[in-house]
Protein backbone atom coordinates (compact mmCIF):
# COMPACT_ATOMS: atom_id res chain seq x y z
CA UNK A 1 0.00 0.00 0.00
CA UNK A 2 1.91 3.21 -0.64
CA UNK A 3 1.03 6.70 0.32
CA UNK A 4 -2.08 8.65 0.01
CA UNK A 5 -2.55 10.60 -2.83
CA UNK A 6 -4.93 13.69 -3.41
CA UNK A 7 -6.60 13.69 -7.16
CA UNK A 8 -6.09 16.73 -7.98
CA UNK A 9 -2.06 16.74 -6.53
CA UNK A 10 1.08 17.48 -8.53
CA UNK A 11 2.12 14.50 -8.78
CA UNK A 12 -1.30 12.69 -8.97
CA UNK A 13 -1.28 14.81 -11.95
CA UNK A 14 2.11 14.10 -13.49
CA UNK A 15 1.57 10.29 -13.30
CA UNK A 16 -1.90 11.17 -14.89
CA UNK A 17 -0.09 12.31 -18.02
CA UNK A 18 2.64 10.10 -17.54
CA UNK A 19 0.02 7.40 -18.30
CA UNK A 20 -1.53 8.98 -21.01
CA UNK A 21 1.30 8.98 -22.93
CA UNK A 22 2.24 5.67 -22.72
CA UNK A 23 -1.20 4.23 -23.69
CA UNK A 24 -0.90 7.11 -26.86
CA UNK A 25 2.37 5.27 -27.68
CA UNK A 26 0.78 1.64 -26.93
CA UNK A 27 -2.22 2.78 -29.57
CA UNK A 28 -4.37 2.54 -26.49
CA UNK A 29 -7.66 4.85 -26.69
CA UNK A 30 -7.03 7.59 -23.90
CA UNK A 31 -9.43 9.03 -21.61
CA UNK A 32 -9.06 12.52 -20.96
CA UNK A 33 -9.98 13.73 -17.51
CA UNK A 34 -12.33 16.02 -16.40
CA UNK A 35 -10.94 18.95 -14.95
CA UNK A 36 -13.17 18.89 -10.98
CA UNK A 37 -13.07 21.41 -8.28
CA UNK A 38 -11.17 21.13 -5.21
CA UNK A 39 -12.73 19.36 -2.41
CA UNK A 40 -12.81 21.07 1.02
CA UNK A 41 -12.11 18.32 3.98
CA UNK A 42 -14.90 17.31 6.09
CA UNK A 43 -13.23 17.40 9.48
CA UNK A 44 -13.14 21.29 9.16
CA UNK A 45 -16.03 23.30 11.04
CA UNK A 46 -18.73 24.22 9.01
CA UNK A 47 -18.12 27.78 8.89
CA UNK A 48 -14.79 27.17 7.57
CA UNK A 49 -16.13 25.14 4.79
CA UNK A 50 -18.91 27.16 4.00
CA UNK A 51 -15.93 30.01 3.10
CA UNK A 52 -13.98 27.26 1.46
CA UNK A 53 -17.20 26.64 -0.96
CA UNK A 54 -17.52 30.52 -1.38
CA UNK A 55 -14.37 30.83 -2.47
CA UNK A 56 -14.05 28.40 -4.80
CA UNK A 57 -17.09 28.69 -6.17
CA UNK A 58 -15.84 32.89 -7.06
CA UNK A 59 -12.79 31.06 -8.15
CA UNK A 60 -14.67 29.38 -10.79
CA UNK A 61 -17.39 31.65 -12.10
CA UNK A 62 -14.35 34.23 -12.96
CA UNK A 63 -12.94 31.29 -14.79
CA UNK A 64 -9.47 30.77 -12.95
CA UNK A 65 -7.74 27.35 -13.79
CA UNK A 66 -8.46 26.21 -10.24
CA UNK A 67 -7.09 22.98 -11.32
CA UNK A 68 -3.57 24.01 -10.93
CA UNK A 69 -4.13 25.39 -7.14
CA UNK A 70 -3.82 22.62 -4.34
CA UNK A 71 -6.79 22.75 -2.45
CA UNK A 72 -4.84 23.28 0.64
CA UNK A 73 -4.40 26.92 -0.60
CA UNK A 74 -8.01 27.49 -0.08
CA UNK A 75 -8.41 25.91 3.19
CA UNK A 76 -5.57 28.10 4.02
CA UNK A 77 -7.21 31.11 3.07
CA UNK A 78 -10.96 29.78 4.16
CA UNK A 79 -9.37 29.65 7.97
CA UNK A 80 -7.80 33.17 7.30
CA UNK A 81 -11.32 34.51 6.80
CA UNK A 82 -13.00 32.84 9.45
CA UNK A 83 -10.25 33.54 12.13
CA UNK A 84 -10.54 37.14 11.59
CA UNK A 85 -14.52 36.65 12.01
CA UNK A 86 -13.79 34.91 15.47
CA UNK A 87 -11.46 38.21 16.64
CA UNK A 88 -13.73 40.21 15.37
CA UNK A 89 -16.33 38.65 17.18
CA UNK A 90 -14.05 39.24 20.41
CA UNK A 91 -13.23 42.77 19.74
CA UNK A 92 -17.61 43.34 19.50
CA UNK A 93 -17.76 41.84 23.04
CA UNK A 94 -18.68 44.12 25.60
CA UNK A 95 -16.94 41.52 28.34
CA UNK A 96 -13.89 41.10 26.50
CA UNK A 97 -10.58 42.58 28.23
CA UNK A 98 -8.55 45.64 26.69
CA UNK A 99 -5.99 42.94 26.44
CA UNK A 100 -7.90 40.78 24.21
CA UNK A 101 -9.36 43.13 22.24
CA UNK A 102 -5.75 44.52 21.09
CA UNK A 103 -4.97 40.70 20.46
CA UNK A 104 -7.78 40.55 18.20
CA UNK A 105 -6.95 43.50 16.52
CA UNK A 106 -3.35 41.83 16.17
CA UNK A 107 -4.85 38.63 14.95
CA UNK A 108 -7.22 40.58 12.50
CA UNK A 109 -4.30 42.53 10.68
CA UNK A 110 -2.06 39.13 10.50
CA UNK A 111 -5.04 37.24 9.05
CA UNK A 112 -5.95 40.31 6.86
CA UNK A 113 -2.39 40.29 5.06
CA UNK A 114 -2.09 36.50 4.82
CA UNK A 115 -5.55 36.43 3.35
CA UNK A 116 -4.53 38.75 0.74
CA UNK A 117 -1.65 37.07 -0.16
CA UNK A 118 -4.04 33.72 -0.49
CA UNK A 119 -5.94 36.05 -2.63
CA UNK A 120 -3.79 37.33 -4.95
CA UNK A 121 -2.15 33.42 -5.29
CA UNK A 122 -5.24 31.73 -5.85
CA UNK A 123 -6.73 34.70 -8.63
CA UNK A 124 -9.53 35.81 -6.21
CA UNK A 125 -8.59 39.33 -7.02
CA UNK A 126 -9.04 41.61 -10.36
CA UNK A 127 -5.31 42.49 -10.18
CA UNK A 128 -4.41 38.42 -9.82
CA UNK A 129 -7.03 37.72 -12.66
CA UNK A 130 -5.65 40.12 -14.97
CA UNK A 131 -2.16 38.32 -13.87
CA UNK A 132 -3.07 34.98 -14.51
CA UNK A 133 -5.32 35.91 -18.07
CA UNK A 134 -8.46 34.61 -16.59
CA UNK A 135 -11.03 36.48 -18.50
CA UNK A 136 -15.08 35.37 -18.11
CA UNK A 137 -16.11 34.10 -21.45
CA UNK A 138 -18.25 36.84 -23.39
CA UNK A 139 -21.78 35.36 -24.45
CA UNK A 140 -21.30 33.47 -27.87
CA UNK A 141 -23.50 34.71 -30.13
CA UNK A 142 -24.36 31.57 -32.73
CA UNK A 143 -24.34 33.46 -35.68
CA UNK A 144 -27.28 32.80 -38.87
CA UNK A 145 -27.45 29.14 -38.71
CA UNK A 146 -27.79 29.19 -34.59
CA UNK A 147 -30.61 31.92 -35.29
CA UNK A 148 -32.54 29.92 -37.48
CA UNK A 149 -32.20 26.44 -35.65
CA UNK A 150 -33.78 28.70 -32.71
CA UNK A 151 -36.21 29.80 -34.65
CA UNK A 152 -37.55 26.86 -35.62
CA UNK A 153 -37.28 25.12 -32.47
CA UNK A 154 -39.31 28.25 -30.76
CA UNK A 155 -42.06 27.49 -33.90
CA UNK A 156 -42.07 23.93 -33.36
CA UNK A 157 -43.26 24.20 -29.65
Amino acid sequence: MGRYKEPDSRRSRAEARKNQVLEMVQGKPVAVPTPSAPVCDGNLPSRVQEIYAAFVADAMSAKVPIKQVDHTAFTRAAWCQYSMELAESIMQDTRASSESVIGAMKAIDTADRRLQGWAKSLGLTPESRARLGAKPEPEKRGGALADLLARRQSRAV
